[in-house]
């Protein structure tokens, strides 16, 4: 599929960075939309938000964003590269993640946080097809970006496995009048927030370091 032992490396680290990213959404998605709905009474954290609220307030933003996002992705990815464009998302991704594990006692800041995090996904996964172009031959791009779209699934998948582990495990019970359940504590979610912080590192070492320049492949 790869032209040469150069292209064949950027491939895998750029699939690499497929799955690191996949992993950092499901760190986003599961760990924040749980975090909002925990009751902050009891907690001591969270801010006691219902599934509609969880939908429209603090998710909603970050997927409408990704609609206009694509179009300038590709305006990005044109005037800087795809490779640039990558490590930029990745590095927004590192700050997103963060901000979720260092500030998450106001619903306006995890809001943000979570618009930045969103933006770093829509924008990564954006840029690697284009990428992964510049490095295979046209009759193998269809190959190239099926198992970069099956690293993402498997980041996916991992992540949210973690997530859950980390969460189930250090979740611990509150009784109340109305009843008694489990919740998870704080530290699980900084935690979850601080290795989906990590994966996005190594995505952006993966793309700044492993990655080459424009190859084109023959």
């Amino acid at each position: 599929m790869a032209s040469s032992p150069r292209a064949a490396s950027t491939i895998a680290f750029t699939n690499a960075a497929a799955l690191f990213v996949g992993y950092g959404m499901f760190s986003v998605f599961l760990g924040a939309t749980f975090f909002v709905q925990a009751p902050s009474a009891l907690t001591g954290y969270g801010f006691d938000a219902s599934v509609l609220r969880t939908s429209l307030e603090f998710m909603l933003p970050g997927t409408l964003l990704a609609i206009p996002l694509g179009p300038l992705s590709g305006g990005l990815v044109g005037r800087y590269g795809p490779r640039r464009v990558l490590v930029g998302a990745t590095v927004l991704g590192i700050v997103a993640m963060a901000a979720l594990a260092l500030f998450h006692g106001h619903a306006a800041e995890f809001i943000v946080a979570l618009v930045a995090g969103n933006a770093a996904i829509s924008v990564a996964y954006a840029s690697m097809p284009a990428l992964l172009n510049q490095h295979v031959a046209p009759h193998d791009t269809g190959i190239a970006n099926s198992v970069n779209a099956v690293m993402r699934t498997i980041g996916g998948a991992i992540g949210s496995a973690i997530v859950i582990t980390i969460l189930a495990s250090s979740s611990h019970t509150l009784t109340t009048p109305a009843g008694s359940f489990s919740v998870p504590t704080e530290a699980a979610y900084t935690t979850v927030f601080t290795l989906g912080a990590i994966a996005f590192v190594l995505a952006a070492l993966s793309a700044a370091f492993g990655v080459r320049k424009h190859h084109v492949a023959p």
